[in-house]
Formats: structure tokens, C-alpha cells, sequence
């Protein structure tokens, strides 16, 4: 519900035109990637559902105040294309959730586990040279280099966070841009095609204008939804 209603308003705040084709800019795609990304497949694709049925009922929910008469415009398959670039998206970002907990360190506490065991063996070995020298017990130095080597995996770990934090987002980002980019301007141009009976060429070039603003919108999804997969690791 909170998904089609993000969908309704982002249809309600207005839209960009671009010359050359009827199709506008609009914030509705970025909701559908930020939806997918966090998600179940399911839920998405009731939540797509959903707002479709609402559109095909008369009320106003699509760009533009428009209802009814979108979804057999034009136009009408970019809307209708948003349930496979939805499920298909969240599909590809289950894919990168189950790569993310596959190789997240493990330990008590999720990502800082790791480090977490390097700091508590340094501090153990520590309180056993302070054991040790009360009596007279010549190990600290040896206690020293153990701790040591905890701080190296504290930055080993450290590393291998950062690194996994960056493979997140990129699978995120792929994700959407097969989805809710490639997949989506497809099938969107091959029914606009379709019902205009235009050339597919010209169609596919206008069309490729939404590209560079549908990929920045694809990198803002993957940024809000990294470090929500990195605190569900945890």
C-alpha cells in the first residue's frame, strides 16, 4: 500500500517533457526501483498491480491526472511494463541480497564481527601478559604482537566491509538497470510501436534520452538501499 501510494504521488508531483516523444519524465520509475531493491518480488509486483487496477478504475493516479485512458494510449506499455521490470528487478536484487549475506564476515556483530574477534583476542591476550606479570611471568611482549595482529584485522575487516558495501551497490544498480531500464524502455517501445505503427528505430532512439536520467536515478536507488541490506547483515 505504502508502495502505490508512493507510486500515485510521484505521478501527482509533475512531469518533464522531452521533444521528440510523448513519454515524460516523471519520479514514478525511481519509486518502482527503490521498491524492488527493498522488497520481495511479491510485494512489488501487488503493489504494481495494485496501482494499475486503481488507474483502470477511473481514478486519477497517472502522470499527468490521467487514468483510464493511459493504459490504452500510446504510451500504455511503459505502465504496463512496470510489473515485469519490478519483478524482474527484485528477482536480480534477491540475487544480491543472498550474495551479501554469503560473504558478509561473520561473528556476533554482523559486519564488525570480524574485527570484533580481532580487538577481544588482543584484549585477552593483553589481560593474560597483565596475569602473567604479576607472577613474573616475562610473556608480554608476545601478548603485545597478538594484539597486534588483532588491530591488522580490525583493518582487514574494515577493507573487506568497504569492499562489500561497493559490490552491493553495483549489484543494485545493475539490477535496476536491467529491470527497471533496459527492460522496461523495451517492452514500452515495442508496444508504443505497436500501436502507432511507427518505425521501431526512431521509437528506440527517443527513448534512449530517458537512459542517462533513468541510470542516475538507478544509482540513487542502489545508494538508499545498500545500507539497508549492510544493517540486515548486521
Amino acid at each position: 500500500m505504502l508502495t502505490t501510494g508512493a507510486l500515485c504521488a510521484a505521478a501527482a508531483i509533475g512531469r518533464i517533457a522531452i521533444p521528440g516523444t510523448p513519454v515524460p519524465i516523471t519520479l514514478q520509475t525511481l519509486v518502482l526501483m527503490i521498491a524492488a531493491v527493498t522488497l520481495r518480488w511479491r510485494q512489488v509486483a501487488g503493489a504494481v498491480a495494485l496501482y494499475l487496477a486503481m488507474g483502470l478504475c477511473g481514478l486519477p493516479v497517472f502522470s499527468g491526472g490521467m487514468s483510464t485512458a493511459a493504459l490504452v494510449g500510446p504510451t500504455c506499455g511503459f505502465l504496463y511494463a512496470f510489473l515485469p521490470a519490478g519483478i524482474v528487478t527484485s528477482l536480480l536484487a534477491a540475487l544480491v541480497m543472498r550474495f551479501a549475506s554469503r560473504w558478509a564476515p561473520r561473528g556476533e556483530a554482523g559486519l564488525g564481527g570480524a574485527a570484533g574477534r580481532g580487538g577481544r583476542i588482543g584484549d585477552m591476550c593483553v589481560r593474560r601478559a597483565d596475569d602473567a606479570a604479576r607472577f613474573g611471568i616475562a610473556h608480554v611482549g608476545r601478548a603485545g604482537h597478538i594484539g597486534h595482529v588483532g588491530r591488522i584485522g580490525d583493518a582487514h575487516s574494515s577493507a573487506a566491509s568497504a569492499l562489500l558495501s561497493i559490490a552491493v551497490f553495483l549489484g543494485y544498480f545493475l539490477a535496476c538497470a536491467i529491470g527497471c531500464v533496459l527492460l522496461q524502455d523495451g517492452v514500452g517501445v515495442l508496444v508504443q510501436a505497436a500501436t502507432t505503427h511507427m518505425p521501431l528505430k526512431p521509437l528506440a532512439m527517443a527513448s534512449a534520452a530517458f537512459i542517462p536520467g533513468d541510470l542516475v536515478k538507478a544509482a540513487l536507488a542502489a545508494s538508499l538501499a545498500t545500507p539497508v541490506t549492510l544493517a540486515k547483515l548486521q
